[in-house]
């Protein structure tokens, strides 16, 4: 009887519980063995720097133009998103002293909380699971906040990459800055793309990515040997890998000599991430999803018990 199992390489916060693998995992056909590898961590930057920098991109005194007051704010993934939003409950809760710092961040809000009027702020993300996101964090900014609509996010429904978005968009950013959200070491392809289409583009960092130490980590063999993880036998195996930084890194510890390399399914919602892949595994069999909402992603998988 053939069983089935998922290995799942997706970043997650520092010092923090997996609610997303938690809620995965309650979708998920309890006959579907779920096998966490503990890859990176995503960390927050300065978060008193960050909310400066964010303060100056949206109020700076040298926006005195029409097009230069014009703000695009983009998410480029939902970690970028989370990280905003986890900065801003950081510093509600900070004593007093930081007095300064909340009048930035209530500055901050308002604007955010302007974009259905006419000059208001623009809201974009790059894929759906972003758009989400978003939606889902906005409801925290304030308890009178203005819904926010999916039409009042400019996002891609599917193939979402730096190219396709500015492809699509381009024209929209034409008279605006753009200030792009992203991790420290996100790739500076959209940087480059919005540059040429926009009034002016900044980079705003609240997070980086973070490999774990491997030292620390048990590996796929070590797991098979402790019988932790049962031999390959019988077994057909998914393989979600949320990012194409941790194909390399997420394949070489699968050790893919311990196992039938046509038991695997690559469970995947990016091009990019299948065109690495199938570097490495040629043949592999791909599935697509939507997004990397938990319950997208259980419904593909249960679908195929």
């Amino acid at each position: 009887m053939t069983k089935f199992r998922l290995f799942v390489a997706r970043p997650v916060w520092e010092n923090e519980p997996n609610k997303w693998l938690m809620e995965l995992r309650g979708e998920l056909n309890s006959e579907i063995a779920v096998y966490f590898l503990s890859i990176q961590q995503l960390r927050l930057e300065n978060s008193k720097l960050f909310l400066k920098e964010l303060d100056r991109g949206l109020h700076g005194k040298a926006n005195r133009s029409l097009f230069k007051k014009r703000k695009f704010l983009l998410f480029s993934s939902p970690a970028s998103v989370e990280a905003v939003f986890k900065i801003f409950q950081k510093l509600a809760r900070r004593p007093d002293r930081l007095r300064n710092l909340r009048s930035l961040m209530s500055n901050i809000k308002k604007t955010f909380l302007s974009f259905n009027r006419k000059n208001g702020i623009k809201l974009g993300a790059i894929g759906e699971g972003t758009a989400t996101n978003l939606q889902q964090h906005f409801r925290k900014l304030s308890s009178r906040s203005p819904r926010l609509k999916r039409k009042n996010i400019y996002y891609l429904p599917a193939n979402a990459t730096a190219l396709a978005w500015v492809e699509e968009f381009g024209l929209r950013v034409k008279r605006y800055q753009v200030l792009a959200v992203g991790g420290k070491s996100n790739s500076d392809k959209l940087l480059s793309l919005l540059d040429k289409r926009s009034v002016r583009v900044r980079q705003m960092v609240p997070y980086s990515r973070v490999l774990e130490n491997d030292a620390n980590e048990c590996k796929v063999d070590m797991l098979m040997a402790q019988g932790i993880l049962p031999a390959s036998d019988f077994y057909e195996n998914f393989i979600l890998i949320s990012s194409s930084q941790l194909v390399g890194p997420v394949l070489g510890k699968l050790e893919l000599k311990l196992f039938d390399e046509n038991s695997f399914t690559l469970v995947s919602h990016h091009d990019q991430i299948v065109n690495k892949v199938k570097e490495i595994i040629p043949e592999i069999k791909v599935m697509k999803i939507q997004s990397l909402d938990p319950k997208c992603i259980a419904r593909e998988i249960n679908s195929r018990l």
